[in-house]
């Protein structure tokens, strides 16, 4: 809301008007209070909203001003689509192998600001931002579950993932003689 105001002392009797701009449909105008429409910062690639306009005096002279709104992003929108390059693990793999790195998107944050962690097993650990490690020898075959949780300083999404671990394939020896 912008309260509209003319700066001269001789002045009495003026009356505002919307008389152009191209989001002029985007405000509206009450007296001399001036409302823009909310709107989605992710809308459109330009966030400046430009209106017209004109102040009248009664049957005397008008002087007309562009206002132009600005807006800023809020960050109303969670991260999503939370990944891991990899979810293999061979068995016997020492403390500190990387299992893969995380990723997500969020149309509100820049990538290298999301924070990753682990909130259910005490056998992996984020570093680095985002590579998944191990904390441990990981010496049991099956599924491990672990939950990442991403945070974009205000907005946080969960994804499970199972981290297979598995055998390293051993090759039969043959001898021919």
């Amino acid at each position: 809301m912008i309260v509209l105001t003319v700066n001269r002392s001789d002045v009495s009797n003026v009356s505002f008007a919307i008389t152009g701009g191209a989001d002029k449909a985007k405000f509206s105008l009450s007296g001399n209070t001036l409302t823009f429409a909310a709107t989605d910062f992710e809308a459109r690639s330009d966030h400046a909203y430009s209106v017209i306009i004109t102040a009248s005096e009664a049957d005397k002279s008008s002087v007309s001003k562009t206002i132009t709104v600005t807006v800023t992003d809020l960050n109303d929108v969670a991260p999503t689509n939370i990944q891991i390059s990899n979810t293999n693990l061979l068995k016997g793999q020492p403390a500190g192998t990387v299992v893969g790195t995380l990723s997500a998107t969020d149309i509100d944050t820049a990538a290298d600001a999301l924070i990753f962690t682990i909130t259910n097993n005490a056998d992996f650990e984020i570093v680095n931002r985002n590579q998944l490690k191990t904390k441990r020898l990981i010496d049991t075959i099956g599924d491990m579950t672990i939950t990442v949780t991403v945070n974009d300083g205000i907005q946080s999404a969960n994804q499970e993932f199972s981290i297979k671990v598995t055998e390293e394939t051993k090759k039969a020896c043959h001898y021919h003689g």
